[in-house]
């Protein structure tokens, strides 16, 4: 649990590149896992309407929309790392929370948290492949991949809040009434698709100690 924890604080914190990239995830995130605490008190979770992840998801949602449009480009304010590292460890407590009512809840907030996983596994594993030191900084993000290619920041931006919103309806789509076994097809799916999309688009190479491949 220990790992999990420092593993989701960290993979928020590694998003944090770009001028509203890890606020506006966050936004998503929360606000998805805000919808599932909703279904989870709408359904009977508790007789008190599940006030714990209602209360933390209303809170990081008006915190971080507040913060957002300061933070957009260009910005004007930064969290820095303090800021993201909180909002990671706070939404790593949310998904264990979600996993005390059943494994099902705990892998939907899993894979609304899908971005920020893909993202660190990419950069990690693109490393690893290439001989790179794995905690030594690098452009192999996939939000500094896409600025290396040419691609323009908002654009870059607007692309991460889509990817963050595909992982986010998928997880949503958890919250129906469906098996642990069958949600884990869906995971293997989701992450064979994920896989194959990097690799077809070149993101597991390396160029140079720091650059990525330009096209």
């Amino acid at each position: 649990m220990v790992f999990f924890v420092l593993g989701a604080t960290n993979s928020l914190n590694l998003l944090d590149g770009l001028d509203g990239l890890c606020a506006g995830v966050t936004v998503i995130i929360t606000a998805a896992m805000l919808v599932l605490a909703i279904h989870l008190g709408t359904w009977g979770s508790n007789k008190v309407g599940d006030p714990i992840r209602l209360i933390i998801c209303l809170g990081l949602v008006g915190g971080v929309c507040g913060f957002l449009p300061f933070n957009r480009h260009p910005a004007k304010i930064f969290m820095g790392d303090a800021g993201s590292m909180l909002l990671g460890f706070v939404v790593a407590a949310l998904m264990i929370l979600f996993a005390e009512k059943a494994v099902r809840w705990w892998m939907a907030s899993i894979m609304v948290f899908g971005l920020p996983i893909l993202d660190t596994a990419v950069a990690l594993v693109r490393r690893l492949i290439n001989g790179r030191p794995l905690f030594v900084s690098d452009r192999g993000h996939i939000y500094d991949q896409m600025i290396d290619r040419g691609i323009p920041l908002k654009k870059t931006v607007k692309i991460c809040y889509g990817l963050a919103g595909v992982y986010a309806l998928i997880g949503l789509a958890f919250s129906i009434r469906i098996r642990a076994r069958y949600a884990l097809i869906v995971y293997v799916a989701v992450f064979v698709v994920s896989a194959i999309a990097v690799w077809r688009k070149g993101f597991l190479k390396m160029e140079g100690l720091r650059g990525a491949i330009r096209k």
